[in-house]
């Protein structure tokens, strides 16, 4: 129960509030579970709460485990769907082989057939984008900033901005569209990127502007071919370099 706490409240950082939320579609709401599979993270993302330099107790999934009580809670009619993103613990292929082990314990051992939405870590291999493709309904990978400038500043060690975050959203786009048009010819009527590919943007954590925003926005819709781009307003987090930031007011 402690773990179950500390994990799914860590998830709130990553465009969530609570636990389980009501997730927004063009259907109503969805609820949806939200966890992070380990808060463990290798990385010094200056806003982040699970920074490597944080003092934070570090806990994590067990795969089976956390497959299971999703099914546990969809059968109750809790909620509707998964939603599993991660900190990183270390390579970012480790994490999403990990993740992959719980989509496929759901869709292939528990016969898991509503949502499921993954948030995928910046520089994966392409193969394990296209393999997420096919058992979630929606993939994506946080962009953060709206510049290389200001990721460089607030991720320093988060990779690089063009070929680990914007190519790996490309290459998702590009996966999900090929996922979709299987799913079409097969009639698959659950995963397979239905919903799309999307990401999001941390607003207000340096000196970034709304233009900015903006700008690279109309690029991931028109150019990317991202289905949705969510924003999520920064917020200094004790522990952090930026505890004290005041940017954002």
């Amino acid at each position: 129960m402690h773990k179950w706490r500390v994990l799914q409240l860590g998830a709130k950082w990553d465009k969530c509030y609570i636990p389980i939320y009501e997730a927004l579609s063009s259907k109503g709401s969805i609820p949806l579970l939200k966890t992070l599979l380990t808060n463990k993270c290798t990385n010094e993302c200056l806003y982040c709460a699970f920074r490597v330099g944080c003092k934070r107790q570090r806990v994590n999934w067990n795969p089976e485990k956390l497959a299971k009580i999703t099914v546990y809670l969809w059968r109750l009619g809790y909620i509707k769907g998964l939603f599993l993103s991660s900190s990183i613990q270390k390579d970012p292929d480790l994490v999403v082989e990990k993740q992959l082990e719980v989509v496929k314990l759901l869709r292939e051992k528990e016969k898991f057939v509503a949502y499921i939405h993954l948030r995928l870590m910046p520089g994966v291999s392409r193969n394990l984008i296209e393999e997420t493709a096919k058992y979630a309904d929606r993939i994506g990978i946080n962009i953060e900033a709206p510049n290389k400038e200001i990721f460089d500043e607030i991720c320093p060690d988060k990779g690089d901005y063009l070929n680990d975050v914007i190519k790996r959203l490309k290459w998702a786009s590009e996966e999900a569209y090929k996922a979709r048009i299987e799913a079409k010819k097969y009639g698959f009527k659950y995963g397979f990127s239905r919903a799309g590919v999307d990401t999001q943007l941390v607003i207000g954590v340096s000196e970034d502007t709304d233009l900015e925003h903006l700008k690279t926005t109309d690029y991931l819709y028109k150019h990317l071919k991202l289905k949705r781009v969510y924003y999520s307003g920064f917020e200094p987090i004790p522990g952090t370099p930026l505890e004290l930031s005041l940017i954002h007011i």
